[in-house]
């Protein structure tokens, strides 16, 4: 998704939804394994679980998708209604082109009696159109525990829903959370052809493409006041051409999934890891924090030499902590029990993928604090406080230093930074972003 609209999101929510739009509803899995859609898609990039602990596997064209499986995907692989009603694609962002802070897609369908397709979307971005030859198709959204529903009117009508979170920045770990605690989270629709009727409890709206009322944003718990806005045209993400990257992205995933089949998906990662090609370098530690496999995710960090594997490491954690409550202690766990970090320093981790808040970005201690973990022995340390301070403060990106070089080789660039850091003072800087 490449929603040109403002990411910030709203502050102390730790459940995301629009109430005037979604009802209260139950996201649990099926348990029984109805068939409930098919895969129609020559894409490679839809996976599914079929149980929490359960692994990983590819879907293949024309496989029959059941009630409770958990899809993930991005790039575009669509699935379709078992009535053959509505289309679903997961769109995802891995190209990195969103304002919002969106990679992979991840869903779960239900069996439904009431809709024509019944979607839980766990994270990410979805476009949905209708297939019928005449006449409205309903697609349900379940998020969190409510749910509303989207009626594509005609034949052709399509639309995009998007759901994102972030932790506010300034926010501090906590091992024992206060109850409601967690990510503040936001919720996106847009018409991209055709009208649709948004329904909910308490309203309901008609929205068009453009030119209309085609974008709705709720990014507040409770948001009463949310309506559509509108655009005079649909922003330059919405159009059928896919970009150089997409393509590059796409290209990557049939090799990655020819690599998995051959092997198993954790050796296809770990291979992407180590190549000499950004771009599959990125694919890989995206999916990783996608797949949930944080051991590998936390190995591979260790053992590379490449500063981007890190720099895409952290996008791929800030995005883990942004799906909902309870992801930073699993992290939190991770660090101390699997990595064995000190607790102090996995909280100052923690904190730092968190991000600074606008009042801390005035102090110039953030910026003392930044420049002091430059000296961390901890090199996941070090290079989260390089990727806040070469955004932050954007010349120190002439600064020859490398987080992951040797002590020796890093002191020099220690000493320029504490240069243009200097104690008591705000250097210029500009503010990082959502992503």
């Amino acid at each position: 998704m490449r929603l040109l609209i403002s990411s910030r999101l709203a502050l102390g929510s730790g459940i995301w939804l629009l109430s005037a739009i979604v009802l209260p509803c139950s996201t649990a899995r099926a348990q029984e394994r109805e068939t409930v859609g098919t895969c129609l898609t020559n894409q490679p990039a839809l996976l599914r679980r079929t149980n929490p602990d359960g692994p990983w596997q590819f879907v293949k064209d024309k496989d029959a998708i059941h009630a409770g499986d958990l899809l993930l995907g991005g790039g575009g692989p669509t699935v379709v209604s078992a009535n053959g009603a509505v289309a679903l694609s997961l769109t995802g962002d891995l190209s990195a082109t969103s304002s919002f802070p969106v990679i992979e897609t991840a869903v779960v369908l239900h069996s439904s009696k009431e809709a024509d397709l019944d979607i839980s979307l766990e994270r990410g971005a979805v476009a949905v159109t209708n297939r019928k030859e005449s006449g409205a198709a309903v697609a349900r959204f379940r998020f969190a525990d409510r749910s509303g529903e989207i009626v594509l009117k005609a034949p052709g009508t399509k639309a995009v829903v998007e759901v994102y979170g972030r932790w506010p920045p300034g926010s501090r770990f906590s091992k024992t959370p206060k109850p409601g605690a967690g990510p503040a989270m936001g919720l996106a629709v847009l018409i991209v052809k055709g009208e649709a009727e948004l329904r909910g409890k308490t309203k309901h709206f008609m929205m068009t493409a453009p030119p209309g009322p085609s974008l709705l944003v709720a990014p507040y718990l409770s948001d009463d006041t949310a309506t559509p806005r509108h655009l005079d045209a649909l922003p330059p993400w919405a159009g059928e051409t896919e970009g150089e990257r997409e393509k590059t992205i796409k290209a990557a995933l049939v090799k990655l999934r020819e690599h998995a089949t051959a092997k198993s998906i954790g050796e296809a990662l770990d291979e992407f890891a180590a190549s000499d090609e950004v771009g599959m370098r990125r694919l890989a530690v995206l999916l990783m924090g996608a797949l949930d496999d944080l051991p590998r995710l936390g190995q591979t960090l260790r053992n590379t030499k490449h500063l981007d594997v890190w720099e895409n490491g952290i996008l791929a954690l800030r995005h883990f902590l942004g799906r909902g409550p309870g992801q930073d202690t699993k992290l939190y766990k991770g660090l101390t029990e699997v990595a064995k970090y000190p607790p102090a320093e996995a909280q100052i981790f923690i904190d730092l993928l968190h991000g600074f808040s606008d009042e801390q970005l005035t102090q110039p201690e953030t910026y003392e604090l930044l420049s002091d973990y430059l000296h961390s022995d901890r090199p996941s340390i070090r290079a989260l406080a390089y990727w806040h301070l070469v955004r932050l403060v954007p010349d120190g990106k002439k600064i020859a230093f490398n987080p992951l070089a040797a002590k020796e080789e890093r002191e020099a660039g220690v000493k320029e930074w504490s240069k243009l850091v200097p104690a008591g003072k705000v250097p210029g800087q500009s503010k990082p972003g959502e992503k």
